[in-house]
């Protein structure tokens, strides 16, 4: 176990799902029962481990029902059409994921845009990659030989001056691929996802709305429901990574592998998924919109039964208004759109308060390790 996480202690072992694929079923790393019986919240949190693993065991020999067919577009007229019929049909709830390149606000460039709903997933083919080494020493290396290089632009590459040792070289860099111009995309978006009656959702859904602000599409008034902050409110222990959530809440298989397997088997995790072919990416992006889009009623139906358990307990509690439905939609959303307005704004810096914080930090560092020499 302890070779699982390169050298992990059993502590940052503990509440994970070990895939034994020899045997076909998982190994649940666990603690001690006194440890678990001395802290009410961790029973909580391992019920919720546990039932995922309990899930995807009696799952995995399940039929079950087909998923809603997932659409590649790149053509403006085909996602008019999609986006008119989810309005025809009255859709309300869109989960909404980006794939992009970037590091920062200043350099995100979006990949794809995927819109998941009740009828069908759209994944929006915006730019894309590089995939392909654009050097490689010698020209035949197989892939996942030698070191790795990974440059953002054809500029940084240029003045680069290649070792004599093998080496695959790759730039993380974007083209446009959507078959009309940005205007007509945001125009596109807008007109069908700035309705007031649309509630989006999605797994960190921050990032994805600042990617869409800046792209053009402002759908702050839209924002619904975040999983990744809801994961907190449900229960601060349990892990808040989509991956985590999808095993706990659906009990379904990680539909990460593969990309995962790709970009580890040629050294480019340090890299963006823009590096990652739209073969293995897109149906990647269609499941993550989709498994996100499954987990949002699973999540809310734990949250009301966590409410229930509150009135039926203290009920003077709930009275007040001490729920968790109200610790949700009334203070942690509210959070959501402060902290987007911070990322696009800024935030006021003072460089001459930071110098005089550094100051007085350096002096009460002095003083603590003089009294701490002296008493030695």
């Amino acid at each position: 176990m302890a070779k699982h996480l390169e050298n992990a202690t059993v502590t940052e072992l503990q509440g994970q799902l070990i895939p034994l694929d020899h045997y076909q079923t998982h190994l649940i790393c666990a603690t001690q029962p006194g440890n678990l019986l001395s802290k009410a919240e961790w029973i909580k949190s391992w019920e919720r481990t546990l039932r995922g693993a309990l899930m995807n065991w009696f799952n995995q020999k399940k039929e079950s029902p087909p998923e809603p067919p997932c659409f590649c577009l790149d053509n403006p007229e085909e996602l008019r059409r999609h986006l008119q019929e989810i309005q025809d049909d009255r859709e309300e709830v869109v989960c909404l994921d980006t794939e992009f390149v970037g590091h920062d606000i200043t350099d995100y460039r979006i990949l794809d845009i995927i819109l998941a709903t009740r009828s069908r997933t759209l994944n929006i083919r915006v730019h894309e990659g590089r995939h392909e080494p654009v050097l490689r020493n010698p020209y035949d290396l197989p892939d996942g030989k030698g070191a790795v290089y990974i440059f953002p632009n054809e500029a940084a590459f240029r003045q680069w001056t290649p070792p004599p040792h093998s080496f695959h070289a790759y730039i993380d860099d974007v083209r446009w691929v959507f078959q009309g111009s940005q205007k007509e995309l945001t125009d596109i978006l807008n007109q069908y996802l700035r309705r007031p009656e649309i509630k989006l959702v999605g797994h960190a859904l921050k990032v994805d709305a600042i990617q869409l602000i800046l792209f053009g599409v402002d759908l702050r008034d839209q924002l619904h429901l975040c999983t990744y902050d809801l994961a907190k409110v449900l229960d601060e222990g349990q892990p808040q990574g989509l991956d985590d959530l999808i095993k706990v809440y659906l009990g379904k298989e990680d539909h990460k592998a593969e990309l995962a397997r790709y970009r580890a088997t040629r050294g480019i995790t340090d890299g963006s998924y823009g590096l990652v072919p739209p073969e293995i990416r897109l149906p990647y992006g269609c499941k993550d919109g989709r498994r996100t889009f499954e987990l949002v009623p699973a999540m809310l139906a734990d949250l009301k039964q966590q409410d229930e358990d509150l009135k039926r307990r203290e009920p003077d509690a709930y009275a007040r208004g001490w729920t968790l439905e109200h610790a949700y939609f009334n203070v942690k959303r509210k959070q959501m759109g402060a902290l987007i307005e911070m990322e696009l704004v800024g935030h006021p810096f003072s460089l001459k308060r930071l110098e005089e914080n550094i100051e007085w930090y350096d002096t009460q560092l002095e003083r603590l390790l003089a009294e701490t020499v002296a008493y030695i």
